[in-house]
C-alpha cells in the first residue's frame, strides 16, 4: 500500500448522536459483535460505542458491519483479547455534519505506553516495562474562519466540554475515526502579513479506529 499523503483529506465533525441503542452484549472476538435487539442500523452506518465490562471499547467509534434484525459487526475491532466481560453499553449512530476546510497541519501526541521503572535490592540492573498508555492528542493548526462549519461545531462543544466524534477519509477511501473533548477558543494568532490562524485541540476518549481504503 502506497503511504498517505496529507492532501485532499476530508476532515468531517460530529453534529448529532441518534437516540441510544441498548446492546444486550458485545462479544469478544475479531471482529467484535453487538446485539441489540431491532436495532434498525445499517451496514456503514457510524456509531460511538459506549460499554461497561469489556476493557478499551468505550467510547469507540466504528463502522457498522454484516447487519442484521438483532446484531452486527463492529467493522475492525478487535475484542478476542480484551480483559473483562460485558455488563452494559449502547450505541448511537452518529451525523457527520461540518466539514473542515481550514485545517492546515495535524500534530498527534501520547498514545504510547508510559515506562514503569522496576528497581529491586539485589544485583541485577534496573529496567522498565510499559505501562498504561499515555493520553492521545491531536493538535491541528487552522486558518481563522469564524464561520467554519467544522470550527462552530467544536468551539460550542468546547465551551461544554462535550465529546465529538471526528473523522479523517483520504481519497482511496481510508479511513481514521475518533471521539474526543475539543479545546476550540476561536482566539485570532498569526505574524505580520500572514494568514490569520488558529489553535485547536482534541483531547482524545478510548481509541483511534483506522480502515485502509479500496479504491483503486
Amino acid at each position: 500500500m502506497d503511504p498517505q499523503i496529507w492532501t485532499d483529506v476530508d476532515v468531517d465533525v460530529q453534529t448529532a448522536l441518534a437516540t441510544a441503542i441498548p446492546a444486550s452484549g458485545i462479544s469478544k472476538a475479531n471482529p467484535a459483535v453487538v446485539s441489540a435487539t431491532a436495532h434498525g442500523l445499517s451496514d456503514g452506518a457510524v456509531v460511538l460505542v459506549r460499554c461497561r465490562g469489556i476493557n478499551g471499547l468505550d467510547w469507540t467509534v466504528a463502522e457498522v458491519d454484516d447487519s442484521d434484525t438483532d446484531s452486527f459487526k463492529l467493522k475492525g475491532i478487535d475484542t478476542s483479547g480484551a480483559k473483562g466481560t460485558f455488563v452494559s453499553g449502547s450505541v448511537q449512530a452518529i451525523t457527520f455534519g461540518a466539514s473542515a476546510s481550514t485545517l492546515q497541519e495535524v500534530t498527534p501526541s501520547g498514545g504510547e505506553s508510559a515506562d514503569v521503572p522496576i528497581s529491586t535490592i539485589h544485583q541485577i540492573p534496573d529496567y522498565s516495562i510499559p505501562g498504561k498508555p499515555t493520553p492521545l492528542v491531536f493538535a491541528f493548526g487552522s486558518l481563522w474562519v469564524p464561520d467554519d462549519p467544522a470550527l462552530v461545531e467544536l468551539a460550542k462543544a468546547s465551551k461544554v466540554k462535550a465529546v465529538r466524534a471526528v473523522r479523517f477519509s483520504w481519497p482511496d477511501g481510508t479511513q481514521g475515526l475518533f471521539a474526543g473533548i475539543p479545546s476550540v477558543s476561536m482566539a485570532p494568532g498569526g505574524t505580520s502579513g500572514n494568514p490569520v490562524t488558529t489553535p485547536v485541540k482534541i483531547n482524545v476518549r478510548g481509541p483511534f479506529t483506522a480502515y485502509a481504503g479500496t479504491a483503486v
